[in-house]
């Protein structure tokens, strides 16, 4: 197993613009709360924020005045972390990896605060918005061309973001990557979490008597790399990055289990993962958010693995200094914890004035203190019971991992195609919007009853929750896997997303413009998050391994699968359900017409398909490692060879793909199926590089043509390469912001 090591950092809060700023300004004790100056708060309960004043160092430039707050902070603090670990000019294999819950969100909020009030809205707010924009945005800006991920988890995203990036270079799909967090402070979730209740009238102080959570923003960048790479280049690394692990409550929407049962087991592991005992971790940098049911609950998971064990071990939250900074947080504390422990310093807790009752452990109040540092956990939680960790170690992890085989042992579609294997009659159709009085081509689900499938309470649920929800448990019952027989079972899910829960977020944003905060639907804001829908699924079906959400635009159903078959290879766990799920509304299709990717026409349906056709649905299949399954007795539909990621154009991702997988002569797939991604010259593009490449292939199939394209197309090419009679298939899937991702399956024999 390659071992990792921390060569960057970057960070920018409201504490200071830059890592050296920042961590002075949190060891001090002091908070950077102060009142929200970006918008009108006379209508809230509370007017403060962890709120950046200063100006950003990307903010005088004329390129990064187009872009979105968030990307402003991703960028500002990737050019640090890439300044501190020298890595401009790579000749290396570097993937970009970001978790955030809100890039592109102040965007979305002034294009769509424009069009309803019939304003002229700004075409930078429309294409700035899609999460994926801003792993593009890295990429093209340093010119890196490795895998690029997306991860939208809430609270845990950016913690998620380091462990999947971990898991890359582990697989040898990169020699570094840049991963980062970011978030910037928000209209909606200023408003989400006042009607929740939640926020607190003076700077949040963690564990403390004083309830509720003060919102921040930021952003925090690592650059990790392969040790033996980190010595080619001379770079003399921070410390390792040890190992992580991942788990769900399956317990409810938006409160912890007070019992912490999902906390004590993520904790549990990531010990064995990391060849630990509960004696060796020196400080545990928790979520801490200052609300009752976190803080009561995480305590109490940490006087049961280490202080009831004799270890009483410090613990602080630097929430209380920078604010939750959401998305962000687990990339801002890791390297406010990697910076710590470089100095052997614990972080203080800020605002700390008087134990809560349920919170009675060594909270390092107010004032930092030297301790030695060697191995230091950051954990955090998020909606639907997410939870996340990681540990940072001055000594690396020996554990090695073999590479396994993974099979896939379920399948599930819904799709607007009448049969999952009738691919031959096209489901797109025209479609007339009375709203904004034009056509649009759309391939949409003719009818969807949820609880036909499954016999549960989905009143709260919107439809792409409503989706996920379904096609997960179909998927797991075509498997034979059902985790509600066995509560030991951990199986994990991975969704990606090209939408997310669109109809939920405009639907919340005409809410925030018509009334007040207080008379506001607390239920709609839950749902508005893009790991919603896989939540509310770890809930029904009893997951209770990892639940990540992703989005890379037209390839987050087969990035998610990928991403699935990685972390089974890193043993994270036997098996995962994975796919994509996207839902649409006149308002999306809207949107893409504005933004150039799609055609409309107000007087006579579109006749040309040489843009993209948007479709709706779910389709998730279940990966497996063999060994499990054949202890099992599982049927089995096919076997996953092996997976590519990459960047840049399509063309040349093809080829090196194809040269990746150095197909044999009895290997060499039967099918295709292509990225079906019909824009500009994507397609033709792609067309030509594989019939030079792999000149034999006799079947190419464009799903595009017969059912459009989404997070859902790639993943039904999966679910079609296990049900057809094709042997071996390629499937290929492609953003149009050049992220790439390739799939070999081999129907079982």
């Amino acid at each position: 197993m390659n071992s990792v090591v921390v060569s960057g950092l970057g960070l920018v809060t409201a504490a200071g613009l830059g890592v050296e700023e920042s961590f002075r300004y949190v060891l001090s004790g002091k908070h950077a709360v102060s009142k929200v100056g970006s918008w009108d708060t006379d209508n809230f309960d509370t007017h403060i924020a962890a709120e950046i004043k200063k100006p950003l160092p990307l903010q005088h430039s004329q390129f990064a005045k187009k872009l979105d707050r968030g990307h402003q902070l991703l960028l500002s603090a990737v050019k640090e972390a890439i300044g501190d670990a020298n890595l401009f000019d790579s000749k290396y294999r570097v993937g970009v990896v970001i978790g955030t819950s809100l890039a592109g969100m102040p965007s979305m909020q002034n294009y769509d605060r424009d069009l309803y009030l019939n304003k002229q809205p700004v075409l930078a707010d429309l294409v700035n918005q899609p999460l994926h924009v801003s792993a593009d945005l890295v990429a093209k800006e340093f010119g890196f061309g490795g895998p690029k991920y997306v991860f939208s988890t809430a609270c845990t995203a950016s913690t998620i973001a380091i462990g999947c990036a971990l898991t890359l270079l582990r697989n040898d799909r990169a020699d570094i990557v840049v991963v980062a967090g970011c978030d910037p402070l928000s209209l909606i979730s200023y408003t989400g979490f006042s009607c929740m209740r939640n926020m607190s009238v003076t700077p949040c102080s963690p564990f403390s008597k004083n309830e509720g959570l003060t919102l921040g923003e930021g952003a925090g960048a690592l650059v990790i790399e392969k040790e033996e790479v980190a010595k080619q280049r001379k770079i003399k690394p921070y410390l390792f990055l040890r190992d992580y692990m991942f788990s769900a409550d399956a317990y409810h929407q938006t409160s912890p289990d007070p019992k912490g049962a999902g906390n004590q087991y993520l904790i549990k592991e990531l010990l064995e993962r990391s060849a630990l005992q509960s004696s060796d971790i020196d400080y545990i940098n928790l979520h801490g958010t200052g609300t009752n049911g976190n803080d009561i609950a995480e305590s109490r998971v940490v006087e049961n693995l280490f202080y009831k064990k004799g270890n009483v071990i410090p613990v602080s939250s630097v929430k209380g200094a920078v604010g939750h900074t959401l998305g962000a947080a687990g990339m801002v504390e890791s390297v406010l914890t990697i910076k710590s422990m470089v100095e052997n310093n614990l972080l203080p807790t800020a605002n700390f004035t008087q134990a809560r009752e349920g919170c009675s452990l060594d909270y390092v109040q107010n004032d930092s203190r030297a301790c030695e540092l060697n191995n230091c956990i950051v954990q955090n939680f998020a909606f639907g019971g997410n939870n996340a960790a990681i540990i940072f170690s001055k000594e690396k992890n020996a554990k090695l991992i073999d590479k396994k085989r993974v099979v896939i042992t379920g399948v599930s579609a819904i799709t607007p195609l009448d049969g999952v294997l009738n691919i031959l009659s096209s489901s797109i159709k025209d479609i007339y919007s009375e709203e904004y009085k034009r056509f649009f081509k759309a391939a949409l689900l003719k009818e969807f009853n949820p609880n036909s499938f499954v016999k549960v309470n989905m009143r709260r649920m919107d439809r792409l929750s409503q989706l996920i929800v379904v096609a997960t448990h179909l998927a797991l019952l075509d498997a034979g896997l059902n985790p509600k027989m066995n509560s030991t079972m951990r199986i994990g899910a991975v969704m990606g997303t090209m939408l997310g829960h669109a109809k939920s977020n405009i639907e919340f944003m005409h809410e925030i413009l018509n009334k007040e905060p207080k008379a506001i639907n607390p239920f709609l804001f839950p749902n508005s998050v893009t790991n919603a829908g896989l939540g509310q699924a770890s809930i029904v079906s009893r997951l209770k391994g990892c639940n990540i959400a992703l989005s890379m635009g037209q390839a987050s159903g087969l990035a998610a699968i990928n991403m699935a078959y990685d972390l089974i290879q890193d043993g994270l766990h036997p098996a995962i359900v994975a796919g994509g799920a996207d839902e649409l509304t006149e308002y999306v299709l809207h949107k893409f017409y504005k933004a150039g990717f799609i055609r409309s026409n107000k007087k006579k349906p579109v006749q040309l398909m040489d843009r993209l056709v948007l479709n709706e649905g779910a389709a998730f299949v279940v990966l497996e490692e063999y060994e499990h399954a054949k202890a099992r007795d599982a049927k089995i539909y096919a076997e996953v060879k092996d997976i590519y990621s990459g960047s840049g154009q399509i063309d040349i991702q093809v080829k090196e793909a194809v040269n990746y997988f150095s197909f044999s002569a009895d290997s060499i797939p039967e099918t295709v199926y292509t990225s079906s991604l019909n824009f500009k010259n994507s397609l033709k593009n792609e067309k030509n590089a594989l019939s030079e490449a792999l000149p034999s292939v006799s079947k190419l199939i464009n799903l595009h043509d017969v059912v459009g394209i989404s997070a859902v197309t790639s993943a039904l090419a999966m679910v079609l390469s296990c049900v057809g009679d094709q042997g071996v298939s390629l499937i290929n899937a492609a953003s149009i912001g050049g992220a790439f991702y390739s799939s070999l399956v081999e129907r079982w024999r």
